[in-house]
């Protein structure tokens, strides 16, 4: 989405579209949505591309690693040996046999049946049953059987679209503007780097995961083609232990592999990257989702937020999937790792470079400064305390309740997508504000946001206090933990939500005396004239924060006494909504927001023409 966004509202300058215009209202509204639309191209383009490069996958292949495209006829000993092992793995359509370049067997093809490449050498092994050939070939029929290779041709797809729609056509035209764009160039240019590794990590994990995956599906034994039994899984063992590795391999390390087939119960173990990589792709997924969802809610962005989060949450609780039996430690290692990841991918996203606005006056109203340096450090400290926690909180749920894979959906999704919103919106008000934490949590903890987030809370920790009902206690199988230990966790989800409504009221007067030190309405008296721009560059040295809230009667009712007498149309109008019917000010609060966007937005259109932007309102 951020090369839509580069290309066609960044580059663009979509925010001057509506100085001139006559009915400023209508036209920005058709401005942002045209703008949505253009964002959307983005992630049009990636997935037509993506879908070149898997349908062309298969072709590729053939033309690289196979000798011929014809398969081997069906009458042949090769054959009837493929569909003997294929019958033992429970596989009802046997892959198409070719003969390969390559010196080891291997399964492509976008969909089923798929295709096995067979080395020339192998071939005679095989239809001599020799134990190494034989179980190199039930470990690719493994592949056939789990179906990954679609989803790891998908993956690879994937990667290499995202390299030639978004990295190298980004980093090429920022390079083309650095004498405009200055110090955003580099700090675009690493974080696109950093976000094509992170990629590439996940990509080798889902490839060493369908290592795992096909190594398990290998018969321990048994008959082939009516020939005596023979210890398949030895053999496998020996073929693993023979193979070469580096670390940028897609399978996993012949150590790995091995300690997996003597002790199954590590498949399924996180490794420690793993759980980076899905808060990095959670973090920069909900990122880049908000600033688009935000635009169908233009008078508030908390069900923006929200509504992404809930979506970010889905494939992130995913990726939390943990098996029983895990260590406390391993869990909370997990955790941090997760929660590090989240805050990271909010700082890695590419919208996190610059303060777009400054380096693009002219850009449009998603033109966000989300970078954490921009905030005081004290804020963001506090944020990545409570990403860590947040984290934490989450993977040690999802791992007492490891058994319970439904209700971890079911509930794990709302869990964490929920304070994911607030945290995603208290990055960009701490970038775009320097507001304190204590400033953010009196923002953030509406009563509005407090309901979703005891609901959630309420939820998880019933589900937590109930896990235990239902174990079944196999024999090797851990004991589940009793109800009393699990008070402690349950007890700390309550104090979380506690807080969101004990804590919030007292946060009124540190609210207003933050406030009160910055620029404010009541303290920058407006300038004696009639001239917009001029107003306009008042309303920008005040900001959002020091324009006066919703809620504020007075303040409103002055700001639009001011604007009613300024020579702009759009802004008499924001005015009169602003003063309300007596011209005190509006008691309407959603009159108030929506007429206080309007200014800021119309300020941003005028000043955009004289390279001076505005910040946007935010909450």
């Amino acid at each position: 989405m951020f090369a839509g966004h580069w290309f066609f509202g960044l580059r663009a300058g979509s925010g001057r579209a509506c100085a001139t215009a006559a009915d400023f209202a209508a036209c920005a509204a058709r401005a942002r949505w045209a703008e949505a639309g253009a964002v959307l191209v983005g992630p049009v383009v990636l997935v037509a591309v993506a879908a070149g490069f898997y349908l062309a996958g298969p072709a590729v292949t053939r033309w690289r690693h196979v000798i011929t495209g014809v398969p081997v006829p069906a009458d042949t000993a090769l054959r009837r040996e493929v569909a003997a092992l294929a019958a033992a793995a429970g596989l009802r359509r046997p892959p198409l046999i070719e003969l390969a370049k390559k010196q080891e067997p291997f399964v492509y093809g976008a969909w089923p049946p798929y295709r096995l490449a067979v080395p020339v050498p192998s071939v005679q092994n095989v239809v001599n049953h020799a134990p190494l050939d034989l179980a190199l070939l039930a470990h690719e029929i493994g592949h056939a059987r789990s179906g990954d290779a679609t989803r790891h041709g998908a993956v690879i797809a994937c990667w290499r679209a995202s390299l030639l729609v978004v990295v190298v056509p980004i980093a090429v035209d920022a390079w083309r503007l650095l004498p405009m764009a200055g110090a955003a160039v580099p700090q675009l240019t690493w974080r696109l780097l950093v976000v094509a590794a992170v990629l590439f990590l996940a990509v080798l994990s889902t490839g060493r995961a369908r290592e795992f995956e096909a190594d398990a599906r290998v018969p321990a034994g048994g008959p082939a083609a009516g020939q005596p039994a023979f210890d398949r899984t030895s053999a496998l063992v020996a073929a693993i232990g023979s193979r070469r590795y580096r670390w940028w391999h897609f399978a996993p390390s012949p150590a790995r592999r091995l300690a997996a087939l003597a002790d199954p119960a590590l498949r399924s173990r996180p490794a420690w990257h793993d759980a980076a990589v899905a808060g990095v792709a959670a973090g920069l997924l909900g990122t880049e989702l908000s600033l688009l969802v935000e635009l169908a809610f233009p008078a508030n962005a908390w069900p923006g937020y929200l509504t992404a989060a809930l979506v970010t949450a889905v494939p992130a609780i995913g990726a939390l999937g943990l098996p029983p039996g895990l260590s406390r430690w391993r869990v909370a290692g997990l955790g941090l790792l997760f929660g590090a990841g989240l805050l990271a991918g909010t700082q890695l996203a590419p919208r996190a470079s610059a303060d777009w606005w400054r380096t693009f006056p002219a850009a449009g109203g998603r033109a966000a400064q989300l970078s954490l340096l921009a905030a005081t450090p004290v804020t963001a400290a506090a944020i990545a305390g409570a990403a860590l926690l947040l984290g934490v909180a989450v993977t040690g749920w999802a791992a007492a309740l490891a058994r319970h894979r439904l209700v971890i959906w079911l509930v794990g999704v709302p869990l964490l997508g929920v304070p994911l919103a607030a945290g995603l919106l208290a990055v960009r008000l701490a970038a775009g504000s320097g507001w304190s934490p204590g400033v953010l949590v009196g923002l953030l903890l509406t009563p509005a946001r407090q309901v979703p987030l005891i609901v959630v809370v309420t939820a998880a920790a019933a589900a937590l206090l109930l896990g235990h009902r239902g174990a079944s206690s196999s024999p090797g199988e851990p004991s589940r933990q009793p109800v009393v230990r699990r008070v402690p966790a349950v007890a700390a989800l309550w104090v979380l939500a506690v807080l969101a409504i004990v804590v919030h009221p007292s946060l009124g007067a540190a609210v207003r005396t933050v406030r009160a030190s910055a620029p404010r309405w009541d303290s920058v008296p407006p300038p004696a004239t009639t001239n917009a721009a001029y107003a306009c560059f008042w309303v920008n040295h005040l900001g959002p924060a020091g324009l006066p809230g919703p809620a504020e009667v007075t303040g409103l009712g002055r700001v639009g006494a001011f604007l009613s007498t300024v020579d702009d149309l759009p802004l008499r109008r924001a005015a009169a909504s602003l003063a309300g019917p007596g011209g005190a000010g509006t008691t309407d609060r959603r009159q108030a927001a929506d007429a206080l966007d309007l200014v800021l937005a119309r300020c941003d259109s005028l000043l955009s023409a004289l390279d001076r932007p505005l910040p946007k309102r935010t909450a």
